[in-house]
Order: C-alpha cells, then sequence, then structure tokens
C-alpha cells in the first residue's frame, strides 16, 4: 500500500478512536472506536501499544494523537495482516449520505465531521 493511502488509512482510524477515548460522540462511535483501538493495542506492536496507552492517558494531547498516527502508520506499513483486519472493520462503519441540489450559483454552507465524498452530479 502506498505512503498516501496508509497515512489515509491510519487519520481515518484514529479519528474514529479519539471519541471512544475522549468520552465523546454518540454511543456508537464510541463503540467503533473502542473496537478498533482494541484491535490495534492488541494486534499491536510494542511502539503502536505504547503510543495508544499514552494517547488513551491524554486523549487531548496534540503530541500524543501526533505520535498515536506514526506508530499507527509504521505498524500498517509494516503488518498487512493488521492492516487487511483495519481495512476491514472501517468497511463496517455506518455511514451517511446526504445528497444537496443547488443552482450553479448557489454557496452551500455546513459543517460535516467524518469521512467526505464530494461528487458533482
Amino acid at each position: 500500500m502506498d505512503p498516501a493511502s496508509l497515512t489515509l488509512l491510519a487519520t481515518n482510524a484514529l479519528h474514529l478512536i479519539l471519541p471512544y477515548l475522549k468520552d465523546a460522540g454518540t454511543e456508537v462511535s464510541k463503540r467503533i472506536g473502542g473496537k478498533l483501538f482494541e484491535l490495534l493495542a492488541r494486534h499491536g506492536d510494542e511502539a503502536s501499544s505504547k503510543s495508544l496507552q499514552a494517547l488513551k492517558s491524554e486523549p487531548q494531547s496534540a503530541e500524543a494523537e501526533k505520535q498515536a498516527l506514526e506508530a499507527i502508520q509504521a505498524l500498517l506499513a509494516s503488518k498487512p495482516d493488521v492492516r487487511d483486519m483495519l481495512v476491514k472493520e472501517l468497511s463496517n462503519v455506518p455511514r451517511a449520505e446526504i445528497n444537496i441540489t443547488a443552482g450553479d450559483n448557489a454557496n452551500i454552507v455546513g459543517q460535516i465531521t467524518g469521512n467526505a465524498d464530494f461528487r458533482r452530479s
């Protein structure tokens, strides 16, 4: 898997894990985040397990988040089996689809949290 795809995969996983660690978000997001956290902690190497535990103790820390992201990227690059398990779990995450139709000169303002796919129809 190329480095950009690994970064995207690791970032998506981490963004789903953070609500679980910060005790924020809906019950669904906390359940999904907890499952991903346990998967990476259980199957990770020493560096990723250590960084995830550091993030768990300080979920508001930007530095702990950065270190966890780097460790997850390295883990996914070195262990294809863990990467495949993570991809499988991420494919089961519920998604919402919102369709908005506007004229060519319309401005649409909003906020999206999570993965977004903007397609022009």
